[in-house]
């Protein structure tokens, strides 16, 4: 989770001057969304519908992922 998290602030301070950072940061908000859900729905015991949540987490970041670096990215420092 660590690294998760870190890659996480990384790819966010990248993306901040990135052309297609909205896009990015819907993408990465919605996949935060579903992985609440996930977390709702594994707390209610309903295994299935977690897992089908925390799945469309990760479709929903590399999906974000493919988007940001699609387009140009400024490597000078925010």
């Amino acid at each position: 989770m660590a690294v998760v998290k870190t890659a996480l602030l990384y790819q966010n301070y990248m993306a901040y001057t990135a052309e297609y950072a909205n896009i990015y940061y819907s993408f990465t908000l919605l996949g935060i969304v579903s992985y609440l859900v996930g977390i709702h729905y594994h707390n209610k015991k309903d295994y299935w519908k977690s897992t089908y949540s925390h799945m469309m987490l990760h479709v929903l970041a590399n999906v974000g992922n493919i988007v940001l670096y699609s387009g140009y990215i400024s490597t000078a420092p925010v």
